[in-house]
Parts: structure tokens; C-alpha cells; sequence
């Protein structure tokens, strides 16, 4: 899973993990009540899932909001530093 290293997602991933194992082992065992079980084992996977889904959204968008900002700085910089050498030039290029 691509969110591994993602804040926030090591909790979900490891109630998938847990509730994974325990809805096989209880698939295993090929009773109504194991299976019934299982079902509802497997309700509660898909919600953590879902969850995790989210979190792993947010932190994406968080994360492309950022790099948006700092490209946005870069260029504001990088256009000060443009200006600033370009009065130097047009005053050096007055003085002569």
C-alpha cells in the first residue's frame, strides 16, 4: 500500500491487518456463527478502509497545497531577484 509512510495511516493499517486475519480464521472454521461473524468483521474492515482513504486524501491534497505554495514563493523570489538586477544594471548603465 502506497500510504505506508503517510501521517496518520499506521493505526488503520493495522486494524486492517487485525481484523484481515481474524475474518480468515473465522471463514476457516465453516459455522453460521463464525461466518456470521466474519461478515460483520468484514463491515468494520471496509470502514476502517474507508477511513484510511480519507486520511490518506487529505494528507495528498495537504501535501500538493504545500508544493503549490512553495512553487508560488520560488517565483515570487526568483521575480524580486529579477528586478533587483535589473534596477542595479539600468542604475550602473545611467551612471556611465
Amino acid at each position: 500500500m502506497s500510504a505506508l509512510n503517510i501521517q496518520g495511516t499506521s493505526s488503520y493499517q493495522m486494524q486492517l491487518q487485525s481484523y484481515s486475519s481474524k475474518i480468515n480464521e473465522l471463514r476457516k472454521k465453516d459455522d453460521s456463527s463464525s461466518i456470521s461473524l466474519a461478515s460483520s468483521l468484514k463491515q468494520q474492515y471496509n470502514s476502517v478502509q474507508s477511513n484510511l482513504a480519507s486520511v490518506v486524501s487529505s494528507n495528498n491534497a495537504y501535501v500538493i497545497k504545500k508544493i503549490n505554495e512553495k512553487e508560488l514563493l520560488d517565483n515570487y523570489i526568483y521575480n524580486k531577484e529579477a528586478q533587483k538586477e535589473q534596477i542595479a544594471s539600468s542604475s550602473f548603465e545611467a551612471s556611465v
